[in-house]
């Protein structure tokens, strides 16, 4: 269970921050390289196309944990965080959508990638905890 859980912290940095730089460019310049590559009619969704580079750097984060949760047998934390996180992204996104419109669906992406991040990672942290003194295993 160390050893899991190392590698999966390992890995997360390391996808981490190369999600981070790709969300960081992608929140900067993202709203011009949709006007580069589909027309100026695409201009004004900088707010959208940020929020989608952050869920997607949310999403990569949780990759490492749903891996380590496999490798110690407990896909059924998987399957939890997953259905959770739908069910928050789908009822943020049937909020915001109304008055946000595109950018509404994205705040339910980003929240909905999030929340399934975290409870990923605090079942892996739950699951892979080494054992006290004198409890069975």
């Amino acid at each position: 269970r160390r050893e899991v859980r190392r590698l999966v912290f390992i890995f997360t940095l390391v996808l981490g921050s190369v999600m981070a730089v790709y969300a960081i460019l992608i929140g900067i310049w993202g709203d011009l390289v949709m006007q580069l590559v589909y027309s100026s009619e695409f201009a004004g969704n900088q707010m959208t196309i940020r929020l989608l580079a952050a869920g997607t750097f949310a999403l990569s984060v949780g990759v490492s944990a749903n891996h380590g949760l496999r490798a110690l047998e407990r896909p059924e934390i998987n399957f939890h965080a997953s259905a959770i996180g739908l069910l928050v992204a789908i009822t943020c996104a049937l909020i915001y959508i109304p008055q946000y419109g595109p950018a509404g669906a994205a705040a339910g992406y980003f929240s909905g990638c999030t929340i399934t991040a975290i409870i990923r990672y605090a079942g892996l942290l739950m699951v892979s905890a080494e054992p006290k003194e004198g409890a069975s295993t």
